[in-house]
Order: C-alpha cells, then structure tokens, then sequence
C-alpha cells in the first residue's frame, strides 16, 4: 500500500490551469478565435489531469517496477538523492532483510512538495532521525 498518495510539486498544477483558464477568458473576452482558446484551453486541461494522475499512481507503478527490477545483495547500502516524500525508498519496504542502510537526500521544501517534512518522512519510515 502507498502511504503517500499525494501530488508532487503542486506548483506545477499552475502551470496547466493556469493557462487553462486564462484561455477560456480569452475566449469569452475577445470575439476573434473562440474555439482556438476553448482547444487550447482543454488541452492545457488534459495535461494537467494526466500530471494528476500520474503524481498520483502512474509514478508509483513506475517506482515499482524500478525498485523490482534492482538487484540486491545482502547488507546493500541505498542512496535517494531527490527524494522528496521518500516513495523510491518505501518500494524497498519488503526488502528490508536485503538493506543494511537507506538515506534520502531532498530539500525540504513545502512549496515544490506538498506537506514535505522531516518529521512525516521519518514517521512513515519509524526509524530514528539522525542529527
């Protein structure tokens, strides 16, 4: 189960809306290419719901199947470098007899990940936090 079904960098959604909306204003305010700004107004759309949904669950089954694919030996150390919520590291939950250590390197930073913080990645980890 993902404990961390959530959007990544919701600044991002802005960037799909945002035109999004801008064009069906365009659209309603000048009389010139109405449908032009309505097309390109869904389609800013559609993008935006397929960045939805691959935050959502397309980057998990794709970790997945990365995390499946990597070859472990016994006491194998792991680097996540970017690991924003820690999803690449929690894939490698029912291998935990294979890793001697996990370490995730990330900014911190609410405003590119949603609720990003040390205490809930260590939290959905249980592992104690190292200074």
């Amino acid at each position: 189960m993902n404990k961390l079904k959530q959007i990544d960098a919701p600044m991002g959604l802005i960037m799909f809306f945002g035109p999004s909306i801008l064009f069906v204003f365009l659209a309603f305010k000048t009389s010139d290419n109405f449908a032009g700004y309505i097309i390109t107004s869904a389609i800013c759309a559609v993008f935006g719901l397929i960045y939805i949904h691959t935050s959502l669950f397309g980057k998990d089954k794709i970790l997945q199947k990365v995390a499946d694919s990597i070859q472990l030996k016994q006491n194998s150390k792991i680097l996540d470098v970017g690991c924003g919520h820690g999803a690449f590291m929690i894939k490698f939950e029912n291998r935990i007899n294979d890793i001697r250590k996990i370490v995730g390197i990330d900014i911190w930073n609410k405003r590119d990940q949603a609720n990003n913080t040390l205490e809930k990645l260590f939290s959905i980890f249980d592992f104690p936090r190292l200074q």
